[in-house]
């Protein structure tokens, strides 16, 4: 019975592979700026999945860690706004990975990387 009870949850989580791709809305920023670093999580037949949580972090040029958390919305997405504050960050390049979860499906994760110039 143990069992059947799994099989249930299971098949009433969705349950797979999710997928998650990771942009930003430009390639590189100023400081001051707000780069808006969009996540969009699909399961493995490419549909969208609500309700994932999205966890990124954002590595500085020059090491500095941020970690943005938040929740896909009914299109599988979730925008981040980070402001970029060269004075913490530095200049040079910024990498941003994010990690999606959803419970009954395989998590997955993307990476991209942005430059911030001045």
């Amino acid at each position: 019975q143990a069992y059947n009870a799994w099989q249930y949850l299971k098949s009433q989580s969705g349950g797979g592979t999710l997928s998650v791709t990771l942009q930003t809305n430009y390639p590189s920023y100023v400081n001051r700026a707000t780069a808006l670093i969009t996540a969009t999580v699909t399961d493995q037949n490419k549909a969208p999945v609500s309700g994932a949580s999205v966890s990124l972090v954002i590595t500085t040029a020059s090491g500095t860690k941020t970690t943005l958390t938040g929740t896909t919305d009914t299109n599988g997405v979730k925008v981040f706004n980070y402001k970029i504050a060269t004075n913490k960050g530095g200049v040079g390049t910024y990498t941003a990975v994010v990690t999606a979860t959803k419970t009954g499906y395989t998590p997955a994760t993307a990476t991209t990387t942005f430059v911030v110039t001045k």
